[in-house]
């Protein structure tokens, strides 16, 4: 060792081996530095845009401070105050909304890396039953590429609550967090990587090392971006060069070609342009109309022709299956109607869907006075839609749409409805048919008169005509009722016989089969202590007694009665969050049993012998205690 340090390299050698030795715990320290600043976003949030038919500067404020909130909670936001926004506002003499280059001012002033705007669309609350309805969009500018990379739109609608009368400002509250933090969710889970061009082809072709597991799909549009070095600021800095569009995403890698400014060179950045839903829908829906219309040409000529000779509509019928669904044990009952797309070559060419009630099943399924038509949605894909008892007059219903005629020309197309939706009246049977806007694929078909009735005037006009399916079968039948009310014993009652209860209800319009259900738990987790069925006779008031030994003293019991019709679906109902499939249940009421009193003492030198049923006896009388049988 003392040799070694007289040497003339020592020093150098034990410089080098430091080095070595702290290069690890350099790279790892840095490595957590990085993390810890890629994941904390430094965002700014705007003030909340109201929709139209709302408005309020408090709802803004409450909608804003919601989105906040959610981001803060995700753990990948740290959000600037609003107090440091409101002065740069001020200072900048800027009023929102504010405009995109107006929102990069903002960022950058208060050195953000995301400004998040966003638009309430929709708030209502139901009267009845205290649902929120929100639709909220949240939209995110990145600082740095100056453009809106991410965004999300989402609907949602809050949970029933039983006897609600108000007031509504929890309820708003309710609605707005829940829309933030859904909404929040999406833009996250929605949120696509920055990529890089590998390769520019002679043709033009752009190679990107993204594909469809990054989230890119054909049509999305793409911002390039270049890095030139600036020396007046000694760094790089990124300008726009083009966007680009993508023709075809694989799995890991994707194509597309330029659609405005320079062509893209290897080792360019490319962003993921935000697109509104809506947009993206339209654009997927052209490419699936250009490449069906090419792959049945000749079946849509011979449907053509097919048509001309029968009269029908443009397409198949759709399918469809009904059923009354309860969101909670007394609830209010609706119609679900459950839609199947039917036969078509393009799954995304449907545009809108029809919904008519009638109550026989050869209703005519037209747009007219007769008021059969009862709901419109928008949009291809349709699960199931709700029909609801509420009576409402002078609904309105448009859409607007695109499509290939014959000769390959783009064509618009439109839809315009005025119509009426009719309540359900308890204890009348419905049919339900369901018709579709698709894009045409046959010759227009003739639009049924108008006639003019009560309530207000229906019109219906969809340009071009044989846009329109054919109707679906006839689903049904399904019965409208409302939930069974309860009498007793009644809700909270401390003072029932545990040997002797009987349960009242009163019927409801339409329902022929009830039973009742016991349980020892509120949320009606299986199996029941009790349960039996009672078939209706025309009585106005049903009971029914037990005299058993099924219920224990001094116990909580919860209760509630179901009905349903025989024969027809069983109706759907969703009780603390399980399935009860099969019957609309009545309100959960809960009794109390009182004490037993204590067994008569046995007589002396009977103490070892058998057993026998003796007597017990309490205020209510004596019984004989009857052997239970073994399980």
């Amino acid at each position: 060792m003392h040799q070694m340090n007289q040497h003339p390299l020592s020093k150098y050698i034990a410089w080098v081996l430091a080095v070595l030795l702290a290069m690890p715990f350099a790279v790892l320290c840095s490595g957590v530095d990085a993390q810890i600043r890629g994941e904390i976003t430094a965002a700014v949030v705007l003030p909340i845009v109201l929709g139209r038919g709302l408005e309020g500067e408090l709802l803004s404020q409450k909608a804003t401070a919601a989105v906040a909130l959610a981001l803060e909670e995700s753990r990948e936001f740290r959000i600037i105050s609003e107090s440091n926004l409101q002065r740069e506002l001020r200072e900048l003499s800027l009023e929102p909304p504010l405009s995109q280059a107006e929102q990069i001012r903002v960022g950058k002033q208060l050195q953000a890396d995301k400004v998040i705007s966003g638009t309430l669309h929709e708030l209502t609350i139901n009267r009845h039953t205290g649902e929120c309805r929100v639709r909220l969009e949240l939209r995110s500018l990145d600082i740095d590429s100056e453009a809106v990379l991410n965004g999300a739109i989402n609907t949602i609608t809050t949970k029933r609550i039983p006897g609600w009368e108000g007031p509504e400002v929890r309820v708003v509250n309710e609605g707005l967090r829940e829309a933030a933090e859904a909404t929040v969710a999406a833009m996250l889970r929605t949120r696509i990587p920055r990529g890089n061009v590998d390769l520019v082809d002679d043709l033009g072709v752009i190679n990107l090392n993204l594909g469809a597991r990054d989230g890119l799909y054909r049509g999305m549009q793409m911002l390039v971006k270049r890095g030139y070095w600036e020396p007046d600021i000694e760094k790089v800095v990124m300008r726009d060069i083009g966007t680009i569009e993508i023709d075809d995403a694989q799995a890991r890698l994707s194509t597309a070609h330029s659609i405005s400014g320079q062509t893209p060179r290897t080792g360019d950045k490319v962003y993921a342009l935000y697109t509104l839903p809506e947009i993206v829908r339209v654009q997927e829906h052209k490419r699936h109309v250009t490449s069906s219309l090419r792959k049945f040409w000749a079946l849509g000529m011979l449907a053509g022709l097919w048509a001309i000779g029968s009269g029908g509509g443009s397409t198949s019928a759709p399918g469809a299956d009904v059923h009354l669904y309860q969101t909670g044990a007394g609830g209010q009952p609706i119609v679900r109607v459950n839609v199947h797309r039917g036969w078509n070559p393009d799954a995304d060419s449907t545009h809108d869907w029809l919904f008519f009630r009638g109550e026989s099943p050869g209703f005519p399924a037209e747009v007219d006075d007769r008021n059969y038509l009862v709901g419109a949605v928008k949009g291809g894909h349709v699960d199931y839609w709700e029909d609801t008892p509420e009576r409402r007059v002078g609904l309105t219903f448009e859409d607007e749409f695109t499509f290939l005629d014959r000769e390959g020309e783009e064509e618009d197309g439109d839809v315009d409805i005025d119509y009426n939706h009719l309540e359900l009246i308890a204890g009348r049977t419905y049919y339900y048919k369901v018709r579709r806007i698709v894009d045409p694929w046959r010759p227009i078909i003739p639009i049924a008169e108008q006639v003019d009735e009560e309530l207000e005037d229906v019109s219906f006009s969809v340009d071009p005509a044989d846009a329109l399916s054919e109707a679906s079968s006839p689903a049904g039948p399904v019965t409208y009722f409302q939930p069974p009310t309860l009498s007793r014993p009644t809700n909270g009652s401390t003072t029932v016989n545990p040997q002797d209860v009987t349960f009242e209800w009163q019927p409801s319009t339409g329902a022929g089969e009830y039973r009742v259900f016991v349980y020892d738990n509120p949320n009606f987790n299986d199996p029941p202590v009790y349960q039996h069925t009672v078939i209706w006779t025309g009585q106005s008031a049903m009971q029914y007694r037990v005299t058993d030994f099924t219920f224990s003293g001094d116990r909580m019991y919860y209760w509630a009665v179901g009905a349903r019709v025989s024969g027809e679906p069983a109706p759907k109902v969703w009780v603390a969050g399980q399935d009860k499939t099969g019957w609309v249940l009545s309100n959960i009421w809960i009794f109390q049993t009182v004490s037993m009193p204590p067994p008569v003492p046995s007589a002396a030198g009977q103490a070892d012998g058998p057993r026998r049923p003796g007597v017990r006896t309490g205020w209510w009388g004596e019984r004989p205690i009857r052997q239970m049988p073994r399980q």
